[in-house]
């Protein structure tokens, strides 16, 4: 066991005690920031490794595209849903869709609770 595997047992066995962890050396924040940016470089180039070699997908470009689909074929018509239960303006709930007014017509006795 090195010295860093040692550091990180002892922690990991505090931790389970409920004891604090040793925190490390303070570093002057001129150098931390320094760190800080370097290590995001480090991480971006990564991920970019990862994704040109197909072992990561990048996140959030399928839901783009998903939403303007969406935004492209709602309104009926080939492609499009319509808006489904709630294109009339009903209210859909626990099975039961709620509609009112001009859509039971005027003939008749009006059914379902207002």
């Amino acid at each position: 066991m090195n010295k860093k595997e040692k550091k990180k047992f002892d922690s990991a066995m505090l931790r389970q005690i409920g004891a604090q962890i040793e925190k490390g050396p303070r570093i002057p924040a001129f150098i931390s920031k320094g760190m800080a940016k370097k290590k995001n470089e480090r991480d971006q180039r990564a991920l970019d490794e990862g994704i040109a070699s197909g072992m990561v997908k990048q996140k959030g470009l399928g839901k783009k595209k998903r939403r303007e689909q969406r935004r492209n074929s709602s309104g009926g018509g080939e492609g499009g849903n319509g808006g489904g239960l709630m294109e009339d303006g009903g209210r859909f709930r626990n099975g039961v869709l709620r509609v009112g007014g001009s859509f039971i017509g005027s003939g008749g006795k009006k059914h379902g609770r207002r």
